[in-house]
């Protein structure tokens, strides 16, 4: 059953249910507990996947010291994609269930401000964020939500997205994940043994609660 029965989750009363992230770019207390983890290549950090029946929840925790780029010595937007379920092992894996990519870099949001809204997913530095499913470039949905904050040293990126343009997925199904972090000019996959001319073999399976 859906994570958001009122009643019932997966057999569980709903004081069982499990804790479900807030897209705040705050690492709350055990609310991450159980997720896939995955590495970036380049020992740039994780990606850390939680899948619903309705939502994904995915975590980024990356080794980046650049992220405030109040100087602009950094020309380039930082960024992160997110591929769901590739066709096959076909060079690149196209056509996709999902593509969610956005910048995140805080000091390059033009609207809206990372920094006092939930919803970072606009224009940033003129690299539109994109939502595909297939090969169609899709408006992006209402109910993506995403959040970035730099540390000292990290960047922390959080998101929600949508799943429902994946059709019949039920508890216990098999989602493929995997994807690329783009810092400082440079592009790192994850996970760190992904081969995008067989990304359904090397993606992570993340099993759907």
């Amino acid at each position: 059953q859906s994570r958001n029965n009122d009643n019932f989750v997966c057999g569980r009363s709903q004081e069982e249910e499990p804790v479900v992230p807030v897209i705040d770019g705050v690492v709350g207390t055990d609310e991450w507990a159980g997720c896939t983890s995955i590495n970036l290549a380049g020992d740039k950090g994780t990606a850390c996947v939680i899948a619903y029946t309705d939502y994904m929840y995915v975590k980024y925790e990356l080794n980046d010291p650049t992220d405030d780029r109040s100087d602009n010595s950094y020309p380039g937007n930082d960024k992160l994609g997110l591929n769901i379920n590739p066709a096959g092992d076909s060079n690149w894996g196209k056509p996709y269930g999902i593509i969610f990519q956005t910048g995140t870099d805080p000091a390059a949001f033009t609207s809206p401000d990372p920094f006092t809204d939930n919803s970072s997913s606009g224009t940033t530095d003129g690299y539109a964020s994109e939502w595909m499913n297939g090969n169609s470039q899709l408006t992006l949905p209402v109910d993506v939500e995403t959040k970035t904050l730099p540390y000292a040293g990290t960047r922390i990126s959080e998101w929600k997205l949508p799943l429902s343009s994946i059709a019949g997925l039920l508890s216990g199904s098999t989602l493929k994940v995997g994807g690329a972090a783009d810092i400082e000019m440079s592009s790192y996959s994850y996970p760190s043994t992904l081969n995008w001319a067989t990304p359904f073999s090397t993606f992570t399976s993340v099993t759907v609660q």
